[in-house]
């Protein structure tokens, strides 16, 4: 049902192409979905009054549907085709070359790579079977063509040809393959469709489409009528805008099928995309908003409906349940949170954990323009993540786990967001919702597993930093001693205050900025190693300090700020492992120089 063109999907493309060439009836098996085609499908795309469909409430495969839909009483040549088919051939012309060949079955093919083997014939998913095969398919259970039918027929002696088709004609089975069907048919369906014209080669309009004077337009691509196109804005095909989209300013549109009335918001870029159909938003229990009330009353057009309104309404309609579960969290958590405060407080360690509620709500902020646009309700899986906090957190403290029972408490908090704000922004939030587990300590045991490495790597590395400097050095264990002055390395020193720190700053940048996903990936996973090279700069250059006598700097002002000072050379560092994997692959403002050298005769410029 995906759509090639505005009003017409694949299969109703298909039934038209093969209701134009072929005389009978037409039959549609759907394997259990048939109700599904028959509320879509439109007879009219066919020449024939009518369209019969069978009802197969158990799968029964090609086989079974050639069987269930071959025409009863006068026996007849059936033309089998897949749903998902592009077919440029003349059907005619097929029914022709399986006659002549003489074939009980005959398997329509076309050139081209087939697996791994080149040169070889590619299934088109189209046959032709002569009534004496039917007897060799069973008429219950599953009937695969090529597993089941195929042998029976080579047993019975009758002959399984193929012939290859004269035209391009495939299966779609990928996206691929979609976006090569919907090229195809702006090709050869898009003439056939009232109302729409040929602005330029490859490139067909509705009625009352509006295109700025600086927007680019790149074929094959179909403009609905009244489409917009504004300022700077990039259509690259193939590419199908439904009635009524818009293309803001600074949005790219490439490879993109949009329903009717999609918006693509300004300087969004969509690559490869199939938007679902838009649906206005819906009142609330039957009843209008009391702004709409009031305009019919006095004769007025109603006013636009803002879709932030639906989660002030929800949350309107939804506070008491809300409220009570944050006071059951309040009063079954607070002296888990307070021994967390303290920790917070108390252990410097893992004081950046504060930080991390008021950083997860600005993540959350910058996605409400999304989230406004959702349906929001109530959601019982958040309910499931708040009984297994609970679980946790009595384990832990049953147990005596600490670190159980605060996980569990973040638990049981994640799921009473995600119980308020519905199943849909708890998926486009997950980011920020996982984020508030970098709030808790590390269990103590991951603590005294982590902490030594971390003192041998920064004593050896600020020793060997400082040999390759000529600065004298003598290590002894985690003690560095630089022109007679001894420089302990000690557990506050070993880099795990920074090393938590840089881990949630580094995760609030690789959400805030606007990168491929593997390389925010790369850039977390390299977080507690800029750690350490931050933490043995701060090392390197106290050492450097005492190396010049300059005592009361090393001891005083540089020791007692590094760690904040480091902050900015962890940023930087960070900016500069973005811009070298960003080198790594085509940056996106290729696509733009492409489109500014294609051929003139496909480019669009003009209302």
């Amino acid at each position: 049902m995906l759509p090639l063109v505005p009003g017409r999907s694949v299969v109703e493309t298909l039934l038209r192409k093969l209701s134009l060439s072929l005389e009978g009836s037409i039959t549609i098996c759907a394997n259990g979905h048939t109700n599904l085609l028959e509320a879509h499908v439109e007879a009219g795309v066919t020449r024939h009054d009518s369209i019969r469909y069978y009802r197969d409430n158990m799968p029964r495969g090609t086989g079974g549907c050639i069987k269930a839909a071959a025409p009863k009483g006068e026996p007849r040549t059936v033309f089998v085709a897949g749903g998902a088919t592009w077919i440029e051939e003349d059907p005619q012309w097929m029914l022709a070359e399986h006659r002549a060949a003489g074939n009980a079955l005959t398997v329509f093919c076309a050139e081209g790579r087939y697996g791994d083997v080149s040169n070889a014939l590619t299934p088109t998913g189209m046959y032709c079977v002569e009534p004496e095969v039917l007897p060799h398919i069973r008429n219950v259970g599953f009937q695969d063509l090529k597993e089941q039918v195929i042998p029976a027929l080579k047993a019975a002696g009758l002959r399984v040809g193929a012939v290859v088709l004269r035209r391009p004609a495939f299966e779609i089975t990928s996206w691929s393959d979609y976006l090569r069907a919907v090229s195809r048919a702006l090709a050869t369906e898009a003439v056939m469709l009232p109302g729409y014209r040929e602005l330029a080669p490859g490139i067909w309009c509705g009625q009352n489409v509006s295109i700025a004077s600086d927007a680019r337009i790149v074929g094959p691509a179909l403009l609905g009528h009244d489409t917009k196109v504004k300022s700077q804005a990039l259509v690259v095909g193939p590419a199908v805008l439904g009635p009524g989209c818009t293309v803001e300013v600074q949005s790219w549109a490439i490879r993109t099928i949009a329903a009717d009335g999609t918006v693509i918001a300004p300087d969004v870029h969509m690559t490869d995309t199939l938007t679902g159909a838009m649906s206005p938003p819906r009142p609330r229990g039957g009843k209008s908003h009391p702004r709409t009330e009031r305009a019919r009353a006095a004769g007025r057009p109603a006013p636009p409906a803002r879709a932030g309104g639906r989660l002030r309404d929800y949350l309107a309609d939804f506070w008491l349940p809300a409220a009570a579960l944050c006071a059951v969290f309040v009063w079954a958590f607070w002296s888990t949170a307070s021994d967390l405060w303290g920790v917070w407080q108390n252990n410097a360690d893992y004081s950046a954990g504060q930080l991390v509620p008021l950083a997860a709500l600005y993540m959350m902020s910058t996605r409400r323009q999304a989230i406004r646009k959702l349906q929001f309700r109530f959601w019982s899986g958040g309910l499931l993540a708040f009984g297994l906090g609970v679980a946790v957190h009595l384990f832990g403290r049953f147990y005596l786990y600490g670190s159980l029972e605060n996980f569990g408490m973040v638990l049981c908090a994640v799921g009473i967001i995600m119980s308020i704000l519905g199943r849909e922004a708890s998926a486009k939030l997950w980011y920020p919702l996982l984020f508030l587990f970098f709030m808790l300590p590390l269990p103590h045991r991951v603590h005294l597993a982590v902490l030594l490495p971390l003192q041998d790597i920064s004593t050896h590395v600020s020793g060997t930093v400082l040999e390759m400097l000529a600065i004298p050095v003598v290590q002894q264990g985690h003690v560095l001693e630089v022109a007679g002055h001894r420089l302990a390395v000690a557990e506050a020193c070993s880099g795990l205050r920074m090393a938590v720190a840089f881990v949630i700053v580094t995760a609030v940048v690789v959400y805030l900025l606007r990168r491929p996903r593997w390389q925010k990936a790369i850039v977390l996973l390299t977080a507690v190693p800029i750690a350490v090279v931050c933490n043995v700069v701060r090392i390197v250059g106290s050492a450097c300090l005492f190396n010049a006598g300059l005592d009361f700097l090393a001891q005083g002002a540089f020791h007692d700020s590094a760690g904040i000072m480091m902050m900015p050379v962890a940023l930087l560092l960070i900016w500069i492992e973005f811009r070298a994997l960003s080198n790594l692959a085509v940056p996106a403002g290729a696509m733009s120089v492409f489109v500014e050298r294609v051929d003139r005769r496909h480019v669009v410029s003009g209302n």
